[in-house]
């Protein structure tokens, strides 16, 4: 994985730092498949229940918040 992904996501304070969180993450049952950003919930497994993360181009997806605990603040200049 490449954290400069991330800037483009991240909060940008007044001062013009930028910040984001860095999580422990749940990944249970990850399907692989390529980049799709249309996807809006992870794919059914051959028994007919959802996988619990999709990893797809640079990123993982979870599809439930419960299942990530935010674990530090960063906050940086670029």
């Amino acid at each position: 994985m490449d954290a400069s992904y991330s800037n483009g996501y991240c909060f940008t304070k007044p001062d013009g730092d930028k910040q984001f969180f860095l999580a422990e993450v749940l990944l249970g049952d990850t399907a692989q498949l390529g980049a799709n950003g249309q996807l809006r919930n992870p794919p059914n497994k051959p028994d007919g229940t959802m996988y619990d993360s999709v990893t797809g181009g640079r990123i993982v997806m979870i599809y439930q918040n419960c299942k990530a605990y935010p674990r530090y603040l960063v906050t940086y200049t670029c």
